[in-house]
């Protein structure tokens, strides 16, 4: 740009082309450290009025009430209100398309999700999270848990996974399980292991996990694909747990397998939960909501708020983490959409 303009000048006019010359220097110097100012200023004072907190599903459900946990929490700390807002639709996919498209600021995050964010696959839409979020951090994960109802006809003596998979085979076509519906993760765990072992059994969706546990207790489907929200039911001997999708053992479920343990390997089945900011939002600001957050989550009461409304021990990553994380379940689940043949609704 300096060349060009100087360039400009017959030789006859040097002098001046040295003035332009200069004048241009010190006004790209001037405009230069105005910009660095202007944005040491904003995140300094960051932040200086309410933070909006996306929730993409109905107001009452999980997210939900996690969202206004740690909203709270971190408003508190931030010293501005953190106030929930629900933008339910499309899976969750309306509510983090809403953020991901936000004003890169720090003043729009997303409550984003592994069961939302796995609905892409189903919309045959990309979604990128070092590209189209801001990853603050991890919250915590919910696992899913294969469960019979040992009433059901059949199902009394089984105990394990390798149990149920022989009785399906023995009875090709002639069983069902539910889940919370097509998509979600306790629909596409089972459809893993439909494609592990060759199994035939069909898939009766519900609209929450709540009616298609109504149906199995009823004992109308004798197999339930969901999560640690059915715990009590478990204590109650109501339901009986098969296989677990986490990591390790869990204390939650000391006598349960893993599915990896009981031979599909490489099956972790977690819903996970976290916060995420637009796309370009300054990393000074992203890190300090991370900590705000880890901070938080560390805190005994706020832990236990957590695990009173969702059954699970917060489980914090930090941003970097966070979207490696998701990631790599992103697009383990894509696979095992497109290999089952499943379609949205």
């Amino acid at each position: 740009m300096h060349g060009d303009a100087c360039a400009s000048f017959p030789d006859g006019h040097c002098w001046m082309r040295r003035r332009v010359c200069m004048w241009v220097k010190k006004i790209v110097l001037l405009m230069s450290v105005l910009s660095c100012a202007a944005g040491v200023q904003a995140q300094g004072t960051y932040p200086s009025r309410p933070i909006r907190l996306v929730v993409p599903f109905a107001a009452g459900g999980p997210t939900d009430a996690v969202a206004r946990i740690i909203g709270e929490e971190i408003g508190r700390s931030l010293g501005q209100p953190v106030i929930v807002e629900n933008k339910a639709g499309a899976s969750g996919a309306i509510g983090q398309d809403y953020v991901s498209k936000s004003a890169p600021d720090g003043y729009t995050l997303a409550m984003i999700t592994g069961t939302s964010s796995n609905n892409y696959h189903l919309m045959r839409r990309t979604l990128d999270f070092y590209k189209d979020f801001s990853m603050v951090g991890r919250i915590y994960n919910t696992y899913t848990v294969l469960a019979i109802n040992p009433q059901a006809p059949g199902m009394g003596g089984i105990v394990d996974l390798s149990q149920l998979v022989a009785y399906i085979k023995a009875h090709p076509g002639e069983l069902n399980y539910t889940s919370s519906g097509t998509g979600s993760l306790g629909h596409l765990t089972m459809e893993k292991i439909k494609l592990h072992h060759g199994l035939q059994i069909e898939h009766v969706p519900y609209k929450g996990q709540a009616l298609a546990t109504q149906d199995v207790l009823a004992g109308r489907v004798p197999i339930l694909s969901g999560t640690f929200t059915m715990l009590p039911l478990i204590a109650a001997g109501k339901l009986r747990p098969i296989a677990m999708g986490t990591e390790k053992p869990s204390s939650l479920l000391p006598n349960v397998g893993t599915f990896a343990e009981q031979g599909i390997p490489g099956l972790i089945s977690a819903v996970w939960i976290g916060v995420a900011a637009p796309p370009a939002t300054p990393q000074v600001i992203v890190e300090r909501l991370g900590n705000e957050l880890r901070t938080a989550l560390d805190k005994p009461e706020v832990s236990r708020k957590v695990v009173a409304a969702v059954g699970n021990q917060p489980e914090y990553l930090n941003g970097p983490d966070f979207a490696a994380f998701a990631t790599r379940d992103f697009e383990y689940w894509g696979r095992v959409i497109r290999d089952a043949g499943i379609k949205g609704e």
